[in-house]
């Protein structure tokens, strides 16, 4: 089927039958009119033929099957899907003028001069390392269904998690949004939790393995017999993340606009929210995890 491209990696070389390399995969996803998504897996590192952003037709060539990421041979993953991690969530980040800063132009300006020209200045410097154009790419969390849409984003100040991992209550970050780090021994439903009492309104993850993209955050059968938290959370690749956290340790300002994807629920009339209500009654009703909670990027 014809369609755009919204996903395309071409970095990985080798593939195996473990864990470690199931994020490893070379990959292709084309957006269809219907909001449906169809999605190559497990490419030939070098065979790209396409880009994001690009429109493919019937037929195009776009890769060769290769044997990278979870794999135990030459073979394409193929698969459609009514959501892909990176369209379920735009995140953008950008700098602002300090107090120092604003002070100082205003000490050392005419009587022509104000804060704004300050702040118009700090605007056009360049982003932190890292950031391109303050565009984030990120995904939202699978037990997330608390992001505002595209049209009234949510913007806070963005603050670093005190302890980066929330391996224990957090310090008090009341209206921010706050960068915490992927880590192996913090449920990512509990970063969140954390996040969230201490008066965060906002999480962003920040994945620990160097690789391009990003995935959704899922939570365990445990998690899910619980109510999910009441704040919306994505993470954000390992490069971008670490930018984002030195910038802040530098004492840079920075500010997070945050929305669902206008793309997010498209196909059938945005059925996931019935999908994600169904799977918060049948919670309720069993201690056991529902068949239907609604992941991003679950075939059916």
């Amino acid at each position: 089927r014809a369609g755009v491209v919204v996903e395309a990696c071409d970095v990985f070389r080798a593939g195996a039958p473990k864990p470690e390399y199931r994020p490893l995969a070379n990959h292709v996803v084309l957006r269809h009119a219907d909001g449906l998504y169809s999605r190559y897996f497990h490419l030939k590192q070098g065979s790209l033929r396409t880009s994001v952003g690009a429109a493919v037709s019937v037929g195009q060539p776009i890769a060769a099957s290769g044997n990278t990421g979870f794999s135990s041979g030459p073979h394409l993953h193929f698969d459609v899907t009514d959501s892909t991690p990176t369209e379920t969530s735009l995140l953008s980040v950008e700098r602002t003028a300090t107090q120092q800063q604003r002070a100082g132009g205003a000490a050392g300006a005419g009587a022509t001069d104000t804060a704004a020209d300050a702040t118009d200045a700090a605007k056009e410097a360049p982003p932190p390392p890292g950031l391109v154009s303050g565009t984030v790419k990120s995904a939202a969390a699978a037990f997330c269904f608390a992001l505002p849409p595209a049209s009234s984003p949510l913007r806070a100040p963005l603050v670093l998690g005190d302890p980066p991992t929330a391996d224990s209550p957090l310090a008090a970050c009341d209206g921010a949004v706050v960068l915490l780090r992927r880590c192996l021994h913090v449920d990512f439903v509990d970063k969140v939790r954390r996040a969230e009492a201490a008066g965060a309104v906002a999480v962003v993850v920040v994945n620990n393995k160097p690789v391009p993209a990003v995935h959704t955050m899922g939570w365990g059968p445990a998690a899910q017999r619980e109510a999910p938290p009441g704040v919306p959370a994505v993470m954000v690749p390992l490069v971008e993340g670490e930018a984002m956290a030195e910038a802040l340790q530098r004492g840079e300002p920075l500010v997070c606009t945050l929305s669902g994807s206008p793309h997010l629920g498209r196909f059938r009339g945005g059925h996931r929210e019935a999908r994600a209500a169904a799977c918060a009654a049948a919670r309720a009703a069993t201690p056991q995890a529902s068949p239907l909670d609604p992941r991003p990027g679950l075939p059916f």
